[in-house]
Order: structure tokens, then C-alpha cells, then sequence
């Protein structure tokens, strides 16, 4: 998932304890800005945090855990994710052709067809929840936190995002916190509402020139997948990751 299905699923599981659509936005999408993913995946079913912002940290972890592996404690490829992302797997082809015949990357696909079909499921909650109200209103509050992100002093500095990443102990993979963090605030400074949100990251993801043509391919895809997800499947899988994290809570 991105920044709308993390913040909404947070909100869900915590109403009203995190400013998840403001100023806790930041951290609670530390681990996608500074990618902390195999760290928080080893930490977040024990280690409780000892901050507010690891609480955060570690939510995210949570959520991303459901989606991938289920309620289980194993890494084991059973959750919703995985179990139905043969609705993008017929994509797989169709997407990276039309962006080469397009010239919107040069190259190989940008993923595995288990790599992206299984991130485009996860795009496809925070579409949905999108499409059915759940982000109302908040984009605005979200994109002034999260655009300033690698370039804003205080809250959302890179010496802000070491220090917190410090303190909750995390371990990140980047190999430049500052232009990792630079190029996720570029991208959602760029989006010109919640949804290129979604389709940004994808863009990112799998290697496409940095265009309205990009945002475009991204969203026809996803259109083609959700058609094929009954409403009443997602509405449950959000119930239950949000379910899910409410029963972690530190």
C-alpha cells in the first residue's frame, strides 16, 4: 500500500490517537522514505516501540504485513496480496509492452510479474479507498507534510528522519537517505490529487519516464484490475488489516 491506504488503515484501527491526514503522516511513511521494510518486517510482530513515531513505524510495518503474509508469524506469501494478484498478472505483459511502444522506459520490465502484481493489488485498496470516500478531504493536509519532505527543515528534514529512524532503532536499506527522501517528496508534491498519489509511486516503481503518458498507463491498469475486484472484497480486507493493527497496538 501507499499513503492512503496506510494513513486511512491507521485511522481505522486508532481513531483520533495519531494526526495521521497531518503532522504523523511523516513517520507513520518512514519506512516507504528511508525503505526500513526488512527491518520493520524482523520487528513489528514483537519489539514494541518507545516512541510515538516508532509506534508509527511500526504500524506501517504491521499493515504491510497483513497485505503480504496474513495473521500469521511466518514471511510466508499467504496474505490477500498474493493469494489473489493473478488479477494483475494477466497485465503483467499488456504494461510493460505499451510503456516500451510508447517509449516510456527503455529496457526490461521494471519488475518480477510477482513484483508487480502483487504492488498493484496494494494499489488498488488505496484507489479504492479513494474512490469510495475514505481520503475526503484530506488530500491537501497530507500533500503539505509529505511535499516537503527531503527539502523542509523540522518535522520533515532528512536530520529529522535519521534521528527518528535512530531512536525506534529501525535499519534502513537506502543508500542515500537524502535523495531517496527528496525523490518522495517530489512525487508527491507533483500529484495533483490523491489518486496520482497512487499512480506516482507505481511510476517510480516500475521504472517509467516521469510523465502524464506514465500516469495514464498506470491508471488504465489499475481500472482493468479493480473491475475485476468485487467492492465487497475490498471493503472486508480493509476491515480486517485495520482489525488486525488495532489488535497490535502497543
Amino acid at each position: 500500500m501507499y499513503i492512503v491506504g496506510h494513513s486511512v488503515m491507521t485511522e481505522l484501527a486508532a481513531p483520533h490517537r495519531f494526526d495521521v491526514f497531518g503532522d504523523d503522516v511523516a513517520a507513520l511513511m518512514l519506512p516507504d522514505i528511508a525503505r526500513c521494510h526488512d527491518w520493520g518486517y524482523d520487528t513489528c510482530l514483537d519489539d514494541r516501540p518507545v516512541s510515538t513515531a516508532g509506534e508509527l513505524l511500526r504500524l506501517h510495518m504491521l499493515a504491510d504485513w497483513f497485505i503480504h503474509f496474513g495473521e500469521g508469524t511466518t514471511r510466508e506469501r499467504s496474505g490477500w496480496a498474493y493469494r489473489k494478484m493473478g488479477v494483475y498478472a494477466r497485465e503483467y505483459d499488456a504494461f510493460f509492452a505499451s510503456a516500451a511502444a510508447r517509449g516510456l522506459r527503455e529496457g526490461p520490465p521494471g519488475d518480477s510479474r510477482r513484483g508487480f502484481s502483487h504492488t498493484m493489488m496494494e494499489y488498488s485498496i488505496d484507489t479504492w479507498l479513494i474512490r469510495n470516500g475514505h481520503f475526503e478531504g484530506r488530500f491537501r493536509s497530507v500533500q503539505d507534510v509529505l511535499g516537503r519532505v527531503g527539502r523542509g527543515s523540522g518535522l520533515v528534514s532528512v536530520d529529522w528522519a535519521r534521528r527518528t529512524l535512530a531512536v525506534a532503532g529501525a535499519r534502513s536499506d537506502s543508500p542515500d537517505l537524502a535523495a531517496d527522501a527528496l525523490s518522495f517528496g517530489e512525487r508527491v508534491l507533483s500529484s495533483r490529487g490523491p489518486e496520482e498519489l497512487v499512480y506516482r509511486a507505481g511510476v517510480k516503481k516500475f521504472g517509467l519516464q516521469d510523465s502524464d503518458a506514465s500516469v495514464e498507463l498506470m491508471k488504465a491498469t489499475l481500472d482493468e484490475g479493480l473491475a475485476r475486484i468485487p467492492d465487497a472484497e475490498l471493503r472486508l480486507v480493509v476491515q480486517e488489516a485495520a482489525e488486525f493493527l488495532s489488535r497490535r497496538l502497543a
